[in-house]
């Protein structure tokens, strides 16, 4: 399964994808032992990578039957800068943030979740956005990946 999503990248649409297995998680809610991150060129990119007959067949042959439970998150990282590709021996840290509709300043959240980028030196690239996929994110209004350089640094 992991191979062939990750043959996906082959796909013109695709900037960058991997898949692969989740380190422990604290979350006692969220029980993912995978993860699937992925860039687009654009919006568009991304409806017709979900589309494409390529990416059915995987899901379809590799995915479904094995898989439990799927979760998805799609934003668009509009300010993002840097390298697309994931560094090797990287880590990725994805965090996923679950606003009431109540919750006013959704924004003004964002930009504190952004701002996290400068205060660690481990951090190489940020993203974050607002979800504009909620029926496959079980409530999870914002995301953001960040990618930490883990070469000399300890993880707890």
């Amino acid at each position: 399964m992991l191979r062939s999503l990750n043959d996906l990248a082959t796909l013109d649409f695709v900037l960058h994808i991997s898949a692969g297995p989740v380190a422990p998680c604290r979350s006692t809610v969220l029980t993912f032992t995978h993860l699937l991150h992925s860039r687009y060129r654009s919006k568009s990119g991304l409806a017709s990578y979900i589309n494409d007959l390529v990416h059915v067949s995987v899901v379809t042959d590799y995915a479904k039957p094995i898989v439990d439970e799927v979760m998805a998150v799609y934003w668009v990282a509009d300010d993002f800068t840097g390298v697309v590709v994931v560094p090797p021996g990287a880590s990725l840290r994805l965090t996923v943030v679950k606003l009431g509709e109540e919750v006013v300043g959704k924004g003004k959240i964002l930009g504190i979740v952004r701002g996290m980028n400068g205060k660690f030196d481990s951090i190489e690239q940020l993203t974050v956005g607002e979800n504009f996929s909620p029926g496959m994110s079980k409530g999870f209004s914002i995301a953001s990946i960040a990618i930490i350089n883990c070469v000399g640094c300890e993880l707890d």
